[in-house]
């Protein structure tokens, strides 16, 4: 009897974001600031380089403090977000939040079914 091999392909998604750097390069250095207002995704699905929109909600503009910049990044890389670390959220409530909105929707499909059951037993 042959031996009977399968091969499985399977797709790698990786995107890789570029930012420049808005003073010293040294990383170590107190003046090291990245900017996050310039980003680019390079999208290995897409085969594309785009640059981000970003959206800058620290007051201060071009001329802030920017050593205070804390970059979000959502969605998987397709949203950004710039807020002032005093305004980060713990790690837990970001992870409830986003189960508790996965499970609602979860839930109001299960809901849905249910809701129409009269209608969809008769066929």
């Amino acid at each position: 009897m042959p031996k009977v091999y399968y091969h499985v392909k399977r797709s790698v998604e990786y995107k890789v974001f570029l930012t420049k750097h808005y003073r010293n390069r040294r990383l170590r250095d107190s003046e090291f600031v990245l900017d996050f207002e310039e980003i680019y995704v390079i999208d290995s699905k897409t085969k594309s380089i785009t640059r981000a929109k970003v959206l800058v909600t620290v007051p201060g503009g071009r001329s802030r403090d920017r050593r205070k910049d804390l970059l979000i990044i959502r969605d998987g890389g397709n949203s950004f977000k710039i807020i002032d670390k005093s305004e980060r959220d713990d790690p837990t409530a970001v992870i409830e939040r986003e189960e508790w909105s996965k499970t609602r929707q979860e839930m109001e499909n299960h809901l849905r079914k249910l809701r129409d059951f009269h209608v969809s037993n008769w066929f």
